[in-house]
């Protein structure tokens, strides 16, 4: 029995070979903005991971999917950077000063604008309820919030 979703919208996916399937539901005949979506399991840590692209009804950016797969294919680095920004800011070091990096896992990857290559980072710690954010712009970690 197909639900009113299905009726109103028809459900497209698009496979990416490194990250996996893309879904998203589409108003027939429609040129708005589609929101994508992919639950994955992290590359590295092999925990739950959400990703979410902003893209058309053909389907998510190439930039933003390659964007994906550097982050994935570069997590060591882009930990090393959020230390750093944390060691160089007085108000982070003292909030993050009991913890440490290997604390958090990847959660979370979201891009808001279609062909952005501006990230939103979420990492969960993984023994209890913190988390810690970051902003990635063009393969740099520019911003980190705990």
């Amino acid at each position: 029995m197909l639900g009113i979703g299905n009726l109103l919208f028809g459900k497209k996916v698009i496979v990416d070979t490194q990250i996996g399937t893309f879904k998203a539901r589409i108003k027939k005949n429609s040129s708005k903005q589609t929101t994508w979506t992919l639950d994955a399991t992290s590359k590295t840590e092999n925990t739950a991971l959400f990703i979410l692209l902003v893209g058309n009804e053909k389907g998510p950016s190439d930039n933003q999917i390659e964007t994906v797969q550097f982050i994935r294919n570069n997590m060591e680095s882009i930990k090393a950077q959020i230390v750093a920004i944390i060691a160089s800011d007085k108000d982070l070091k003292r909030e993050f000063q009991d913890q440490k990096i290997t604390d958090f896992h990847l959660s979370y990857i979201g891009s808001l604008k279609e062909s952005n290559v501006n990230f939103e980072l979420s990492f969960e710690r993984k023994k209890d309820d913190g988390y810690l954010g970051a902003t990635l712009k063009d393969q740099k970690i520019t911003e980190v919030n705990l």
